[in-house]
């Protein structure tokens, strides 16, 4: 190797350590201008005072205007996606408005109660809507200068019973007590994503909706009385955690309805009436105590309801009790 040929190698060398040095100095610098401004935002704030709210949310007409006595009986799309707090849905008078009512970390969190026509299929949209105003890094910034509450957010949305409505559920964050006992909905899709969350339809709902979508995150999730749904189709499904689904309720006389139910890690808790009957997917089905195919051989009264049941769990114990 000639001598030039050895300085160039060496130039480079140094200018690989010199970019390695260089690196995690230059993160260092980043990670601190980064916290100094969480913080000097997170003083600038302030206490995080909660703000009280009552709104209700008239259902637009079909020509926007709200309270259109020609719309009466149209289904609309309601939209309700919360995070970090503890939060209820419940049940509202029939002739009621969907209500918002309790208190929000307003410095913190953006808080949107609106409707609008549509012209999609789903037509007109209510939106109820409990988002972070800040970045995750003030946020984390703001618990640990003690500045945030543990659950700076609690609210109560009411739904009326006697308007048709297509939901979509979602609670990102925190602890929710979800009752849809009774409401008029022509779909429901509910996505619970962390937390302590309980849903339960504590009577059955004025429509039947023709398929109803419940997904559980990570925690502990509990769905009850499932059968009040009445509808055609229903998947239930966790993640990671304890996932309980309670299989009770008036599953429509003389009917076969198709449930699927997942659950990727944890264990998974089934609980079913014994008038109802459960029919696996296959003959061996991977759930103890189900009817049909390598069962027990008995006549089924054609009369009970029955599920036709597909349950997996990829992860952790799957257990099957009567009531």
């Amino acid at each position: 190797m000639t001598p030039k040929s050895a300085r160039g190698r060496n130039r480079i060398v140094w200018f690989i350590v010199a970019a390695v040095l260089a690196v995690p100095s230059a993160l260092a610098t980043v990670a601190a201008v980064a916290l100094v401004w969480a913080s000097s935002t997170v003083e600038r704030l302030g206490e995080p005072s909660p703000e009280p709210v009552a709104r209700s949310i008239t259902l637009p007409g079909p020509d926007g205007v709200a309270g259109d006595d020609d719309d009466a009986g149209a289904s609309a799309h309601l939209e309700i996606d919360l995070e970090d707090g503890v939060f209820e849905v419940r049940p509202g008078p029939p002739g009621s408005d969907v209500r918002v009512d309790g208190t929000y970390a307003s410095k913190y969190y953006d808080l949107v109660h609106d409707h609008a026509p549509a012209a999609g299929p789903t037509g007109r949209v209510v939106t109820v809507r409990l988002s972070r105003a800040r970045s995750l890094l003030v946020q984390l910034v703001a618990h640990a200068m003690e500045r945030a509450p543990s659950t700076p957010n609690d609210l109560t949305v009411t739904i009326p019973r006697d308007t048709p409505f297509s939901v979509d559920l979602t609670i990102r964050a925190g602890e929710s007590r979800v009752d849809l006992g009774g409401l008029s909905l022509t779909d429901l899709a509910v996505d619970l994503a962390m937390g302590e969350h309980r849903l339960d339809l504590s009577e059955p709902l004025a429509v039947a909706p023709r398929r109803v979508r419940l997904d559980g995150g990570m925690g502990e999730i509990r769905f009850e009385r499932l059968g009040n749904t009445r509808a055609a189709e229903l998947q239930a499904s966790g993640h990671m955690g304890s996932v309980t689904v309670d299989l009770g309720g008036a599953w429509p006389a003389g009917t076969m309805t198709d449930v699927t139910i997942n659950n990727l890690m944890g264990e998974l808790r089934l609980e079913a009436p014994s008038g109802l009957r459960l029919v696996g997917f296959a003959p061996d089905s991977p759930v103890p105590g189900v009817d049909g195919p390598g069962g027990d051989g008995r006549e089924a009264d054609p009369g009970l309801p029955a599920l036709r049941l597909r349950v997996s769990n990829t992860m952790g114990e799957t257990r099957l009790s009567r009531y």
